[in-house]
């Protein structure tokens, strides 16, 4: 993940007057998952540290369905 892309959540976060980062933005592609804070197709980030390795998995779903960690 680069900084620039860290940012740009962290800027709209703070934009809409959030605290927390929405780590669904940088998976969001469609103009349409931004706008209505949805999840429309299913995207995947991936990112690693020294240490570990990591994937972001945005797909639609209630909050009912989701896996908490």
């Amino acid at each position: 993940m680069l900084d620039d892309q860290l940012e740009h959540v962290a800027e709209i976060a703070r934009r809409r007057g959030e605290t927390e980062l929405d780590l669904a933005l940088l998976t969001d592609g469609l103009r349409a998952e931004r706008e209505q804070g949805i999840t429309i197709d299913v995207a995947y980030r991936y990112f690693k540290t020294a240490a570990r390795r990591f994937i972001i998995a945005d797909c639609p779903g209630t909050s009912s369905t989701r896996a908490t960690w």
